[in-house]
């Protein structure tokens, strides 16, 4: 058997490979990676193929730096993690040789084209990442490499991060990642980008008619972090750095440094305000309460 062939033109997947080219270190330290609980969830999916506690062999395809790739490392005797971007692998590797793991292997390629053999693989993830690809063809790959039973597996959290209390700074976050969307369609400036509707991910696995069966879920994982204003308005802005939507809009001059810089000023503003208001001291470092939110979607082979 032989992978598939996409059907997206390849200036189109050249351009979701630049979108991200050079932005590894800021991808690494701007998103979250694959809690615990997401990462058990899609494991009870397939326990049944788990032998002494651990699967066989998992896949991320679009796996980025390894962030969600690594949590696999406990629970499988071989992890592969695939992206066609040379300096997120770049990333990955580093972040591998400072842990000193072992049953990890990165390597270049497609979520349509990994070139691994045919029912070999337990589970396959794509985490925050599906929306880049061609999923009726990711799909039929899927197949094609899960053994029977195996899961294909789409991880989403919705974006940005809630910070309990500070709604409106995470909304200048959000807005401004609208706003770039809207002023770069207007540009003509993402005409080579296609980027899928997260929403239609469980219609779209589903009418692949690669899986027996389909199904979705939720997961919430509330996390502390221990930070100064100037550090959470550095985390918010750091995400949104992070994004391939601002990356491009970065090279093709629809937004620049100086306006992220300001936008940044504004959080923090946004922040000292809500603090002021609601009597909460914000003065030096202290533990803020966030939430992010997951959706799984899931086929199985």
């Amino acid at each position: 058997e032989k992978s598939a062939s996409s059907s997206l033109q390849q200036e189109t997947l050249d351009a979701h490979t630049d979108r991200f080219s050079g932005v590894g270190e800021k991808y690494n330290s701007g998103r979250p990676s694959v809690p615990e609980g997401v990462r058990s969830l899609v494991f009870d999916l397939v326990s049944y193929l788990a032998k002494d506690g651990k699967l066989g062999t998992v896949v991320d395809v679009g796996c980025g730096t390894g962030l969600s790739t690594f949590p696999w490392v406990s629970v499988a005797n071989k992890v592969i993690g695939i992206d066609p971007t040379q300096d997120m692998l770049t990333q990955a590797t580093k972040s591998q040789q400072s842990q000193n793991i072992q049953n990890v292997e990165f390597k270049i390629g497609y979520s349509h084209q990994t070139n691994l053999p045919p029912n070999s693989i337990d589970v396959i993830t794509a985490s925050q990442s599906l929306h880049w690809m061609d999923i009726p063809l990711t799909c039929q790959e899927a197949h094609r490499i899960l053994k029977p039973y195996g899961a294909f597996v789409s991880i989403d959290y919705d974006s940005p991060v809630t910070i309990f209390g500070f709604y409106e700074a995470v909304d200048i976050v959000h807005k401004f990642r609208v706003e770039l969307n809207h002023r770069g369609d207007q540009k003509g400036a993402y005409q080579s980008v296609i980027r899928g509707d997260k929403n239609q991910h469980l219609e779209k696995i589903r009418n692949s008619g690669q899986f027996r069966a389909t199904g979705e879920g939720c997961y919430s994982e509330r996390q502390e972090w221990k930070d100064d204003v100037e550090g959470v308005a550095g985390r918010l802005i750091g995400w949104v750095t992070s994004l391939g939507l601002t990356q491009t809009a970065l090279k093709r001059n629809v937004t620049s440094v100086e306006e992220i810089e300001e936008v940044r000023g504004r959080v923090k503003e946004s922040i000292l305000r809500t603090a002021k208001d609601l009597g909460i001291d914000v003065e030096g470092e202290r533990v803020w309460q966030i939430c992010w939110f997951y959706r799984i979607r899931y086929g199985i082979k």
